[in-house]
């Protein structure tokens, strides 16, 4: 996350673990320096913290993992950057932390093998909680299917 603000020139960076960086004050993640910048925030704004969230939209999130040797980890990542765009109807792609897909009306997903666990980590997000479940549904099953190939 840090390498990423840094290259962007990003004022706020953060991970779902809670480990939000404010690079103009720290390189580091902090949740005590969090939470007195968004206390700064009510503050100076005069908001209360709901309002503060009203005009943000609301995302679903749903995270799946499927069992991966460690030595299959490299041919199921080339197989996932062939496949992935195509299998979800994206209209672009990364490859930065795994292969990630977006999609036309902003939903994503990504398909990252994990660093520490002989799984695969599948993340999916969407305005619409169907849609972010039928993405990660279809990422495993996407990820199960290459695996049968790599046999």
């Amino acid at each position: 996350v840090l390498e990423a603000l840094l290259d962007l020139g990003g004022s706020f960076g953060g991970e779902t673990c809670g480990a939000w960086i404010f690079p103009e004050e720290s390189l580091c993640p902090d949740g005590v320096l969090s939470s007195m910048i968004f206390l700064s925030l009510l503050e100076e704004s005069g908001l209360r913290p709901s309002e503060v969230c009203r005009g943000i939209p609301t995302f679903h999130t749903e995270r799946r993992s499927v069992q991966c040797p460690g030595s299959a980890k490299k041919a199921l990542a080339r197989a996932m950057s062939s496949e992935a765009l195509d299998w979800f109807g994206g209209i672009g792609m990364e490859e930065i932390d795994g292969v990630r897909v977006s999609l036309a009306d902003r939903s994503w997903v990504l398909i990252r093998p994990s660093g520490t666990e002989p799984v695969v980590r599948i993340t999916s997000e969407s305005q619409e909680r169907a849609i972010a479940v039928e993405l990660a549904d279809r990422a495993v099953a996407l990820v199960k299917a290459a695996m049968g190939d790599l046999k």
